[in-house]
């Protein structure tokens, strides 16, 4: 479980010594529970439908053909009455709408989408990536309670966010063994020739999905699955309960077979490893990505963002292609686009190694993640990822504020801890901001934004026909209560010890900074606004929302401010 979690979505595991009213127990794993605390660490939410696949009985064998017991369980298409799977998924939380018919729907993509077409349907209701990192992970550990073997014992959570279906592992305490007899020599494609395993048999014929699952399992070989990390892994865990297994009075095995299967598991972990590293099927080489360069500044919302990459050929390969992902958001797909070494892509000369790319112009303040693949001029196409744990680790930069040059209307009064001093239409006294239009005519704030966090700039909008009359004054309630009525209710609240508050003007202005007011720790009903005496100088003052500022407390002392 603590290697598995690095690439994908599982529980903690842990080393327990149990007592009962006092009584010892011995020594037990400890995992967390698959429930939505697990969900929310890996996940935006844990508002969407999670499964548990149960082991129904019978079914073993990815690499078989099909007729096992469990194949119904393992995302195949078994036609789409919603009774026909019923008994084959475990409906663990229903928070969503329609979840029988999605479920039924993602399972049809995936077994009956043509080849051309499928990566680019699945990736649609799948998150494909996330589940050949899964896939691979239990295979490296010939995981028999898996998909891979009984397609069934594992879990997986639709995220209403994306709209795909993430696996979720749950069940890894038969790892290092097969019922098939297979153990060390399993193939690491095992699945991708039968038909009762749709995610392997229709993943892995795609030669870049293939190679992909291929380049994660090096990855984790490289980084986990090895006798230098888990050796000294194995040794901790005895280390660390080996005087209390010796008096677990509940063990059903003598300290002999337990130092046997101590010493097998060494070797287990050293045998597997020499197997899969020498395997025809991962020996072909992959492109070294040597540095990956974010843009050489932060771009502008109007911007078309170039990331560069610096590739190098391994041995007597070339380089096939390289390629961009990139999302500007912590979840969902990637869009993706080829990287030349042109000499016309801002990759400076051509041939020289350092290929370019473009991702697309974004609003401000959003963060863009990316991630580079190489693939090998060698007949398997070998590919190789910079960061290597993509798409679970990823490179980012954002797309930067701009300024307006003027505006009519600013904050002209904010109070952040506001007690006793003005209550909301639901007699609630709420933080609150007051927007002042400076000029002669109405203005209509429909499309435009406040927000308290610069990387965030569209987090409250204003509702449409928002309008602030000439000279006049706008109250907006920060109090996380944006549905609430009467009353404009922004989404957030703001912090008494002190931030910052921002207008953002319109999606088409490009989201330029109207006007931004940074306070400091506040005073119980007093409130921070613009002088009187100077409207670009903001100070602790007393109260005047919906007047102009016309007065100054004589206990507050005047502080500075930026805006």
């Amino acid at each position: 479980f603590n290697v598995m979690r690095e690439y994908a979505p599982c529980p903690h595991g842990a080393m327990a010594m149990l007592t009962i009213n006092g009584v010892y127990w011995g020594v037990y794993s400890m995992v967390d529970q698959n429930n939505n605390d697990l969900l929310d660490d890996w996940f935006p939410s844990h508002e969407g439908d999670r499964w548990r696949a149960p082991n129904i009985g019978g079914g073993t064998g990815g690499g078989g053909g099909g007729g096992f017991a469990s194949a119904a369980s393992a995302f195949s298409y078994l036609g789409a009455t919603a009774s026909s799977y019923s008994n084959n998924y475990e409906l663990k939380s229903d928070l969503t709408t329609n979840t029988w018919p999605r479920l039924i729907n993602a399972i049809n993509i995936l077994n009956n989408t043509p080849v051309a077409d499928r990566w680019d349907k699945v990736e649609n209701v799948f998150a494909v990536d996330r589940w050949l990192w899964f896939l691979a992970v239990e295979n490296l550990f010939v995981d028999d309670d898996s998909y891979w073997n009984k397609g069934a014992d594992y879990a997986f959570y639709y995220e209403p966010e994306s709209g795909r279906i993430h696996p979720v592992e749950h069940d890894g305490n038969e790892s290092f063994t097969s019922a098939m007899g297979i153990t060390s020599g399993l193939s690491p494609v095992q699945g991708s020739t039968g038909t009762n395993r749709p995610l392997l048999s229709k993943l892995l014929p795609i030669p870049e999905l293939r190679q992909r699952y291929l380049a994660h399992m090096r990855t984790v070989l490289e980084e986990r699955f090895n006798p230098t990390y888990l050796t000294p892994v194995i040794n901790h865990y005895h280390r660390l309960t080996v005087a209390d297994i010796i008096t677990d009075p509940k063990k059903n095995f003598t300290m002999a077979s337990y130092t046997n299967a101590l010493v097998a598991l060494r070797t287990y972990v050293t045998n597997r490893y020499k197997f899969l590293t020498n395997h025809v099927e991962l020996r072909p080489l992959a492109p070294q990505i040597v540095a990956v360069n974010p843009p050489p500044t932060a771009p502008l919302p109007d911007e078309i963002p170039y990331i560069t990459a610096q590739v190098a050929a391994v041995g007597t390969n070339g380089i096939s292609s390289v390629w961009l992902y990139w999302r500007d958001k912590p979840y969902g797909r990637f869009s993706m686009a080829q990287m030349w070494d042109d000499g016309i892509h801002q990759d400076g000369a051509a041939d020289d190694g350092l290929f370019g790319g473009a991702t697309t112009n974004y609003p401000a303040g959003n963060k863009i993640h990316s991630y580079v693949e190489a693939r090998s001029a060698n007949p398997a196409k070998a590919a190789a990822y910079s960061p290597a744990r993509a798409e679970q680790q990823t490179y980012s930069y954002r797309v930067t504020l701009t300024t307006a040059t003027n505006t009519v209307v600013v904050i002209n009064e904010l109070m952040a801890d506001n007690e006793a001093t003005l209550a909301d239409p639901q007699g609630e006294f709420d933080d609150w901001i007051e927007l002042r239009n400076l000029s002669d005519h109405e203005v209509d704030l429909s499309g435009c934004y406040l927000t308290d966090e610069p990387n965030n700039p569209r987090k409250w909008a204003f509702p449409t026909n928002t309008i602030i009359g000439a000279g006049g004054f706008l109250i907006v309630w920060a109090d996380e209560d944006g549905l609430a009525t009467p009353g404009l209710h922004a989404s957030f609240k703001l912090e008494k010890t002190g931030e910052q508050v921002l207008l953002i003007d319109t999606d088409a202005n490009q989201n330029a900074v109207l006007d931004r007011v940074i306070f400091p720790t506040q005073k119980a009903d007093r409130s921070f606004g613009r002088s009187p005496l100077d409207a670009d100088r903001l100070i602790l003052m007393q109260p005047t929302p919906g007047q102009p500022n016309t007065s100054i407390s004589p206990d507050l002392t005047p502080l500075s401010f930026e805006h």
